[in-house]
């Protein structure tokens, strides 16, 4: 099975993907640490040098080459959801999970540095991006788990139990 995780940046993606995916003894996939390792470049750099639109036709290339392994946690970027193309191809092959976190908790968990190497925060707001974007996560996703005062693990638990693997 492929379990893909969507959600805005700081909803805990990779490091719920990273629990669940021990949890199940699944192997776990980062698509941003998969673009920076495919292009030797940040994510920060490429969207520098070659422009976000470059950025989101490597999220298409190395979202579809997830389809090889399977029994596999897939973190996503925050924007991955922003192409039809990508939302269809996760609903096809796997089981996709919104980790829904308030924008409030979001900011309080993005540092200063964060903030500084994620490009999209220079030129917009947390809250203009979560609202561009929080229609194509919900539609996106097969169940939605309401990540704001829950732990690592109780996400991941709640995660096993919708998906009856435990």
């Amino acid at each position: 099975m492929l379990i893909f995780l969507i959600g805005m940046m700081g909803s805990g993606k990779t490091i719920v993907g990273k629990h669940l995916s021990d949890s199940l003894g699944y192997k776990f996939i980062d698509t941003d640490d998969q673009i920076e390792l495919n292009k030797g470049m940040s994510i920060t750099e490429i969207i520098h040098e070659f422009g976000i639109e470059k950025f989101r036709e490597y999220e298409i290339v190395t979202l579809k080459k997830t389809k090889l392994p399977f029994n596999t946690v897939i973190s996503t970027g925050g924007g991955i959801i922003l192409n039809s193309e990508n939302r269809q191809f996760m609903k096809k092959n796997g089981v996709v999970v919104y980790l829904k976190t308030s924008v409030k908790v979001i900011e309080n968990r993005l540092t200063k540095a964060d903030l500084l190497n994620r490009p999209l925060l220079k030129t917009n707001k947390l809250f203009d991006i979560y609202q561009e974007r929080k229609t194509y996560y919900e539609v996106a996703a097969n169940f939605t788990i309401l990540c704001d005062d829950l732990s690592v693990e109780d996400i991941c638990l709640n995660i096993i139990k919708k998906l009856n693997l435990k």
